[in-house]
């Protein structure tokens, strides 16, 4: 197996992590959707419901913000090297900081979402 099997591998699966993430964080507001309380309540969610769904929301933020920043610090980048007057095919290791901002948005939306779902499981148990 070489490096680049690695990083393939990593980006396949992360690429589908976030997709999933993504679904889940709706199919998650939609449950809060189909249990929200009538108009004459002073909030339209049972209390139980208010921290899924800031959860289910900041992980949908926080997928944006992956995807944003990561695009941004990728483009700053690459128009840095392409101002070094670096050939298109010149092989160079990009500083591993440059993933951080992105892996850390990854991370804290997959994370907030499975906070998200303990809650919103443990709201639909007290319901059986």
């Amino acid at each position: 197996m070489r490096l680049e099997d690695c990083r393939e591998a990593y980006y396949s699966h992360s690429t589908t992590a976030s997709e999933v993430n993504r679904n889940l964080a709706f199919a998650a507001l939609a449950v809060v959707w189909i249990f929200r309380l009538e108009q004459t309540a002073p909030t339209l969610l049972p209390t139980a419901l208010i921290w899924p769904t800031i959860l289910a929301v900041l992980s949908l933020g926080l997928d944006l913000l992956q995807y944003v920043t990561s695009a941004a610090i990728w483009g700053i980048y690459t128009r840095y090297k392409e101002r070094s007057r670096i050939s298109g095919k010149t092989e160079f290791l990009a500083p591993r900081q440059t993933n951080w901002p992105g892996l850390a948005f990854f991370w804290g939306k997959i994370g907030s979402l499975i906070i998200a779902y303990v809650l919103l499981l443990k709201f639909l148990a007290s319901r059986l």
